[in-house]
C-alpha cells in the first residue's frame, strides 16, 4: 500500500492508495499531481510531515470494509486519466496529540441510550 501526504492547517491529510502493482515514477508525478492543490505535485510528499516522536498521532478515516464516494470518484477520475493500476484509494485525517493527553477523555468510551420516541409514541 502506498501511502501520500498533504499538509493541513489542523495537521495532515493521508491518502491511502491500494495499487495491482507499483507505479512508475512517470505514473506517480500523475497520481500527485491530481492529488495535489491547484494540481501542483509539489504539495504531494511521500513522507509524513510529522517528524516529532514524542507526540501521539491520531488517524481518522473510513472504515476499510466499504468503498467511500471519495473512492469512487477519485478512482473513475484516475482511470480516465490512465492510472489504472489503481485499485483503490481513501483518505484519512491525522493529528498531532500532547503525550499528556488521555485519549479515551477525547471520545465518548461508553453507549448511550437512545432517547428518540418510538414510532408508537409517535401516533
Amino acid at each position: 500500500m502506498l501511502h501520500l501526504f498533504k499538509k493541513a492547517d489542523y495537521g495532515e491529510i493521508c491518502f491511502n492508495i491500494l495499487t495491482s502493482i507499483e507505479l512508475t515514477a512517470k505514473e506517480l508525478l500523475r497520481l500527485r499531481t491530481i492529488l495535489g492543490t491547484c494540481f501542483d505535485p509539489e504539495t504531494i510528499s511521500g513522507m509524513s510531515y510529522f517528524n516529532d516522536f514524542s507526540k501521539k498521532v491520531l488517524e481518522v478515516g473510513p472504515r476499510l470494509n466499504f468503498a467511500t464516494a471519495f473512492h469512487s470518484n477519485v478512482i473513475n477520475i484516475l482511470h480516465r486519466c490512465g492510472l489504472t493500476k489503481v485499485l483503490r484509494i481513501e483518505w484519512s485525517k491525522r493529528y498531532f496529540i500532547e503525550p499528556k493527553v488521555d485519549l479515551n477523555q477525547l471520545f465518548i468510551t461508553q453507549e448511550t441510550p437512545d432517547k428518540r420516541p418510538s414510532r408508537k409514541q409517535l401516533l
